[in-house]
């Protein structure tokens, strides 16, 4: 892995499956905690879990972008895990 985004938490709103896997995946191998949100509890699960089986740090949260209130728990529920451990969490 590349630490270019070491200390850094990303989050990805569609890497199911497929090429919308490349992102999370892409960005997990230069070092990001890598956040992945979808409303495929199936998919999202696989795609954190191939993350995880390269060494990368992944965790899914099921959300759909359009209902507001999932996508704040998706934002709020990752920062208040990962406080004080990556950048940008305390500042939310």
């Amino acid at each position: 892995m590349i630490p270019l985004f070491e200390d850094h938490l990303a989050m990805d709103t569609d890497g199911d499956s497929g090429i919308r896997r490349a992102s999370p995946r892409v960005l997990a191998r230069l070092g990001a905690t890598v956040i992945v949100s979808n409303v495929n509890d199936v998919d999202g699960e696989e795609t954190a879990h191939q993350i995880s089986s390269f060494g990368g740090q992944a965790l899914f949260f099921r959300a759909k972008v359009s209902n507001g209130a999932e996508v704040e728990a998706v934002i709020g529920g990752p920062c208040s895990l990962l406080s004080g451990i990556i950048k940008g969490c305390d500042d939310r």
